[in-house]
């Protein structure tokens, strides 16, 4: 990829950013929630009482 692409790659997400964060909001959006979000749990199993690191790269809280 090219310095110019990476800019415009970056130039594109800041544009959308806001948009993405009322669509997504806290909770994420129906696909999230629906169909990621039970296998992603499924994945993990029972993490009752441990101690857990979200790497991922969800929204941002303000």
């Amino acid at each position: 990829m090219s310095e110019y692409d990476i800019e415009e790659t970056k130039s594109f997400w800041n544009r959308v950013a806001q948009d993405w964060d009322i669509q997504v909001g806290d909770e994420g959006d129906a696909n999230r929630i629906l169909n990621s979000d039970p296998v992603l749990w499924d994945f993990a199993g029972n993490v009752a009482g441990l101690s857990v690191l979200d790497a991922g790269w969800g929204n941002e809280s303000a």
